[in-house]
């Protein structure tokens, strides 16, 4: 009687302790730092560039979730060197921005 009394009482101390254990869950996303627009060119570039060659790889864009430039690596990459560096990501910028305001221009409608 007093084994089952003993085991009783164990249980009943016991359980609350095991309910409250913490859930393993996947901890949240956070934003990624590469996507966001305030965190400055070089402060991206380094991050990404995982071999701190000063040269960035279509794959250390991908594993650093770049998508900026690795959806555009061939179009920055132009000599086809296999890497973009820091100077051939603000041309392509460049460029797209100059690209899009000259479409602005053209799409507006003239008024004469």
């Amino acid at each position: 009687m007093r084994l089952l009394l003993r085991t009783a009482i164990f249980a009943l101390l016991a359980f609350p302790a095991l309910a409250q254990a913490p859930a393993t869950t996947a901890p949240r996303p956070t934003a990624n730092r590469l996507e966001q627009p305030n965190v400055p060119l070089p402060e991206r570039f380094a991050d990404a560039n995982s071999s701190k060659d000063g040269h960035l790889t279509r794959p250390q864009a991908r594993a650093s979730y770049w998508s900026y430039v690795d959806r555009n690596f061939e179009a920055m990459d132009k000599d086809r060197k296999g890497f973009v560096t820091v100077d051939d990501i603000r041309g392509f910028a460049r460029m797209m921005r100059e690209k899009r305001a000259t479409e602005q221009l053209q799409a507006a409608p003239n008024k004469s």
